[in-house]
């Protein structure tokens, strides 16, 4: 009996094995500079794995009022570590952080910022304290001022908020100061801090803050046929944190990180699709793309979509095997620009998704079209790398030669025409040779640039992923015959009348090939194929 009482014993010692592993932060350090409103967090956390053991939130409050709260989902280093929040608070004041593993416990620590001014303290009090305030209403405030019992005047007071600022503040006298709150749009409930700071000369700064819902309303529109679609595919005022530009504007992505929530919103100066791709590997191959657009009559459709290869078609998530994890969306067009927002998770359970760190560079993908339909090309596309927590954003897009290239292109045919036409109206004379092949010589040079311009162009790209380029292969290849037929011409006797026209006929070909290839670039560029 005793043999089998060990096993449940050994099973409960398994089971707390990953409880004895989690630990709370062993210290946290606080340091405030009152010059630049910088509260300075040090943690001690020693983990053995920064992603998988970590301090997972980061609170802080002041006189008991939570100002910042902070989410994380990896920490920087095994052991000691440092976050700087922007935070007001004066002398007096007394600030506490708290530190939370994402396994088990929570370190707190307090900081009361020294009271040695010896200046008189500012009272302040807030009217109305309320709770909650719909998304897109008004709220009148009115803030009283006093010292030792007796109304202040003269004060210059502010206040501004995290998810609105820029408050004018009346001074209505005896003390009474009044401002307006206007609660911005939003696509879920979140927490208000208002920030009120009184000042005068002679006293002490005084902060006062309070805390209140902004509520999301319900959308009392009809319902679109896409339960899906509920976002309204406007950008309005302080709706999204940060904004990133690609491709000298041609695309800006708009971003708002909510806990585990990203919105995104995709504006292109197109009437077409516009789409963005995270964490490629190569080309499109191994991107999370999203692609969406508006057609003629109002329609909105957005794909959760999958690179299966570095070029060509990326098909949906769903098709693929997986889901459609795109939890809402809406767009608008005016005809040039077309918006497109989407909400999903950061992290995602699909295994055709890629995560979004709330921290960190992420590679990613942009793209335009000129048309709706997703199987059609883009007019224009780029890399770049985004930090979706700070906001910071590289365009890694390579320099535009296709120019270049249609440029040595076209010139490699007009030479090839003058070529032709030279042999064509040959005289006695037998300058016309020498023309002939000088434009030959011509060609081929502006042909060859124009083919080491295109390598350039699709580097590490793949070159053979298009018509265009099987054309423009095929074309190489005749040329090389050709000349090859032109050169046995001079060589042979009685066969010189035979092989020169097979010389004239690939020469024709060739100049057919050679128009419908550069037809097919521009209509690549274009997006019509």
């Amino acid at each position: 009996m005793r043999e089998w009482a060990i096993i449940p014993a050994l099973s409960l010692l398994v089971l707390l094995i990953p409880t004895a592993q989690a630990h709370s932060p062993s210290s946290v350090t606080l340091t405030y500079d009152q010059d630049t409103d910088i509260l300075n967090v040090t943690i001690t956390h020693s983990v053995a794995s920064t992603s998988t053991h970590y301090i997972e939130k980061v609170e802080v409050y002041v006189n008991d009022a939570l100002v910042h709260e902070q989410d994380y989902t990896s920490q920087p280093t095994t052991s000691a570590f440092s976050y700087e929040y922007t935070i007001m608070a004066g002398p007096g004041d007394t600030i506490k952080v708290d530190a939370t593993c994402n396994l088990a416990g929570t370190d707190s620590e307090t900081l009361i910022i020294p009271d040695d001014t010896g200046l008189p303290t500012i009272d302040i009090m807030l009217f109305p304290q309320i709770t909650s305030i719909d998304e897109e209403t008004s709220q009148e405030f009115e803030v009283h001022l006093s010292s030792d019992s007796t109304s202040l005047e003269g004060a210059e007071v502010t206040a501004i908020g995290d998810w609105s600022s820029g408050f004018d503040t009346e001074d209505d006298s005896d003390g009474m100061y009044s401002f307006t709150y206007n609660a911005p749009s939003i696509f879920m409930n979140f927490t208000e801090v208002l920030r009120i700071t009184a000042s005068k000369t002679g006293y002490k700064t005084a902060y006062y803050n309070h805390t209140f819902t902004i509520v999301d309303v319900p959308n009392t529109k009809t319902e679109p046929d896409n339960p899906k679609q509920t976002l309204d595919g406007v950008i309005s005022e302080f709706e999204y944190e940060h904004t990133a530009s690609f491709g000298d504007g041609k695309v800006t992505y708009h971003w708002l990180i909510s806990g585990t929530m990203i919105k995104m919103a995709m504006v292109g100066q197109t009437d077409g699709w516009v789409a963005i791709g995270f964490d490629p590997t190569t080309a499109m191959k191994g991107a999370d793309i999203i692609i969406g657009s508006v057609d003629s009559e109002g329609n909105v459709l957005v794909e959760d979509t999958y690179g299966t290869e570095p070029f060509g078609d990326h098909p949906s998530d769903i098709s693929l095997g997986g889901t459609d994890d795109i939890l809402a969306f809406g767009g608008t067009t005016d005809g040039s620009i077309t918006t497109i927002e989407f909400e999903r998770k950061l992290v995602s359970s699909d295994g055709f998704d890629k995560d979004i760190p709330a921290d960190g560079k992420v590679k990613i993908i942009w793209a335009i079209s000129g048309g709706d339909d997703f199987v059609q090309g883009h007019t224009s596309r780029g890399t770049g790398e985004i930090n979706f927590g700070s906001g910071e954003a590289e365009d890694t897009t390579a320099p535009n030669l296709w120019p270049v290239h249609a440029g040595f292109m076209i010139l490699a045919l007009l030479c090839f025409v003058g070529a032709l036409v030279m042999a064509r109206f040959k005289g006695k004379n037998d300058w016309w040779m020498k023309a002939h092949h000088g434009l030959i010589v011509a060609g081929g040079i502006s042909g060859v640039l124009g083919i080491i311009n295109a390598f350039a162009m699709l580097q590490g790209q793949g070159h053979f992923r298009v018509p265009h380029a099987y054309l423009g292969a095929l074309v190489v290849l005749l040329l090389i015959t050709t000349a090859v037929f032109g050169i046995l011409i001079t060589k042979v006797g009685d066969k010189a009348q035979k092989i020169g026209t097979t010389h004239r006929w690939f020469a024709r070909v060739i100049l057919v090939l050679m128009l419908l290839t550069i037809i097919g670039g521009f209509a690549m560029v274009m997006g019509l194929i």
